[in-house]
């Protein structure tokens, strides 16, 4: 009877120590991101007393809700959805994310009006948090390009282009590299702007519009290249 005992103790101990292993490979495997969203959710458990089925739930609803706003064109409840995922460390599925960044997209007009936002874009954070969790997409970089372009950041913008250029996305459209070519162009930064151009001219996605070229030309010209 003893042998036995201590056989089942064994076995108790080996299934112990398997699931130990197989949560460290598990945890080996997340990003930083992901690491630091499970520090962040145990601390809110640990605060609110909720529990981890409490927490996936929640991760449900805004799923929900994201769709929801989707359907009405209602992008605000989302803001506070969004505070709660910051807040939580919640990880929202990628279709979820993606909602949720076109509904908060037909609020960028109006998001500069709001006092209780402050100089934060949100906008541009859920496409950060997107891409920090799921590859990034052609809309992230875009609404990301926009964001550095609407704080003067032309460099950043290039930057962060240059950063996929070796990927999927390496051919952006011109809506996406344009911004940036009049940004450099506004700022007289024209030698930045005819190594950007010359990119441009080379990208088979990028279809050059009138209103570029004359833009381009008239800022060239502005800064003396054609004397």
């Amino acid at each position: 009877r003893n042998e036995t005992l201590n056989g089942n103790e064994q076995n108790k101990s080996s299934r112990i120590g398997n699931k130990e292993i197989e949560k460290s490979k598990k945890e080996n495997k997340m990003s930083y991101t992901e690491r630091k969203l499970r520090e962040r959710r145990d601390m809110y458990l640990e605060a609110t007393n909720l529990t981890a089925p409490h927490h996936r739930l929640a991760t449900v609803l805004l799923a929900h809700l994201s769709d929801h706003c989707a359907k009405t064109s209602n992008p605000l409840p989302l803001y506070v959805g969004w505070e709660k995922v910051l807040e939580a460390g919640m990880m929202p599925m990628e279709r979820t994310l993606s909602t949720s960044l076109y509904v908060l997209s037909l609020d960028e007009g109006k998001e500069s009006d709001r006092s209780d936002k402050g100089d934060r874009d949100v906008v541009s954070e859920v496409a950060m948090f997107h891409d920090a969790l799921y590859e990034p997409t052609e809309k992230t970089i875009a609404l990301l390009v926009k964001s550095l372009v609407g704080r003067g950041d032309a460099a950043g913008a290039e930057a962060l282009l240059e950063s996929i250029a070796d990927g999927p996305l390496a051919d952006l459209r011109h809506r996406t590299t344009s911004p940036i070519l009049k940004l450099y162009c506004e700022k007289g930064e024209i030698d930045a702007a005819l190594r950007l151009y010359h990119k441009m001219k080379h990208t088979s996605r990028v279809v050059m519009e009138a209103g570029t070229y004359s833009d381009f030309i008239a800022a060239v010209a502005e800064n003396g290249y054609f004397r």
